[in-house]
């Protein structure tokens, strides 16, 4: 059952992100064609910016005779400094001619711009819903096993309540779900709690992205409730890091980077909730691991090495689970490191660990890590032979990325006929 639920929030994530990647460009082409379409309109303002700028006497009269070609009027520039004397924007003005057209691009330009950016606001917002529902599911999946954990032993029903109830169960189904609905509303430090409480989570890994999350709630909460804007309660409840250089009535944007990065991480932890509450029920269900696994090989491939990081160490510190798939994750938290730190940094960690006793695989793995030519190249041709890789994941694997870019990795795929099949 937990599976299923998991499996379904995987393809809720996906079916989102697919989405906006798939919207995206038809947005952006749109835009550019808009910015094309209004070139002429724009340019004479670009140019006056570029004279103000300019201190070459013989190309200002270029740009002079430019700009009468195109615009017959005057713009001001006005260069405004901060504080420090550095200059810190620039204004600029018609003093005669008409603007019309600049200002009827200058509209059509920001118009599609905000298209882009609808986009990524509406994605947002849908992710947090997905994350609701998901949070429900978990709830309902405990509840439905410990109705006792959900806290309503003491809870009250008028008699008119009591009478529309046919059983004694409906009556508690009645009180877990008043439960759920009130959780639900809640905020996010609340969800916390009632999972640490009502469902005897421990989630250590929250820490590292904790801060993080919270703030794409609150940041979902403005967007909602404030158009965007932000206030004195999106402020006084992120982190410090997050409001650096914001203030109240400033208006916060949504790009993809921010949406794909709140994307990735909602998904790595409340999947990990899912597996910690699974691992709780079923410590040695198998499935838990290799799910477990798809999750820490997908971030794997999207160089999200701390969330990557995140999924592999707990598949690594679960000690029911398959050693063969406790040692690929392992090796994926060394990967995850090596990328984040550098190879010097961890070293010394490499070279403490012992894979004399593990399957071939395991040790050709660990050669490419420690950028072991020799070895690695000295295992290659077993492994293949007996196919404990295939020929195109000797391709795809992340962790044999630095040993593809040597002769002999071409030289021995030539001789063996390995081809690359994502190469067309």
């Amino acid at each position: 059952m937990i599976s299923k639920i998991i499996t379904e929030f995987n393809e809720n994530i996906e079916g989102l992100r697919d989405f906006s990647e798939l919207i995206n460009p038809f947005l952006e082409e749109h835009q550019k064609k808009e910015g094309e379409k209004h070139l002429p309109a724009i340019k004479p303002v670009n140019l006056a910016i570029e004279k103000h700028l300019e201190s070459d006497a013989k190309r200002i009269k270029e740009i002079d005779l430019e700009i009468k070609s195109l615009f017959d009027g005057e713009i001001e520039v006005i260069s405004e400094e901060g504080e420090d004397g550095e200059r810190e924007s620039i204004q600029f003005k018609f003093l005669s001619g008409d603007s019309e057209p600049f200002n009827n691009a200058l509209t059509a330009i920001n118009k599609s711009g905000q298209q882009v950016e609808q986009l990524y606001k509406s994605s947002l917002i849908s992710l947090i819903s997905t994350i609701e529902w998901f949070y429900v599911q978990l709830l309902h999946f405990h509840y439905d096993k410990h109705p006792e954990s959900a806290g309503i032993k003491n809870k009250t029903l008028t008699l008119s309540d009591l009478k529309s109830f046919e059983t004694f169960k409906d009556a508690e189904k009645f009180l877990i779900e008043e439960k759920i609905e009130s959780s639900v509303r809640a905020s996010f430090k609340d969800w916390i709690e009632t999972l640490k409480t009502d469902l005897n989570l421990k989630m250590g890994y929250l820490k590292e992205f904790e801060d993080e999350i919270f703030e794409i709630y609150q940041r979902r909460n403005i967007l909602v409730h404030n158009g965007g804007v932000v206030n004195s309660i999106y402020l006084s409840k992120v982190s410090d890091s997050y409001k650096e250089n914001l203030k109240i009535g400033d208006v916060i944007s949504i790009d993809q980077e921010y949406l794909f990065k709140s994307m990735n991480r909602l998904h790595l932890v409340f999947s990990l909730f899912a597996f910690e509450l699974w691992k709780k029920l079923e410590p040695e269900n198998d499935e838990r691991g290799i799910m477990a696994m798809n999750l820490g090989y997908k971030y794997l491939t999207q160089s999200d090495w701390s969330v990557s990081h995140c999924a592999n160490y707990f598949l690594m510190q679960d000690k029911k689970m398959p050693v063969a798939g406790r040692t690929a994750a392992e090796l994926n938290v060394l990967l995850c490191k090596k990328r984040i730190q550098g190879f010097e940094a961890i070293k010394p960690e490499f070279e403490k660990i012992d894979y004399s006793d593990k399957a071939l695989v395991f040790q050709l793995a660990l050669a490419a890590l420690k950028e072991d030519k020799e070895t690695f190249f000295r295992h290659l041709p077993q492994v293949i032979k007996t196919e404990e890789i295939s020929h195109q994941e000797l391709f795809d694997f992340p962790i044999f990325e630095e040993m593809r870019v040597h002769q002999e990795f071409e030289d021995f795929c030539t001789e063996n006929k390995i081809t690359n099949a994502n190469n067309g």
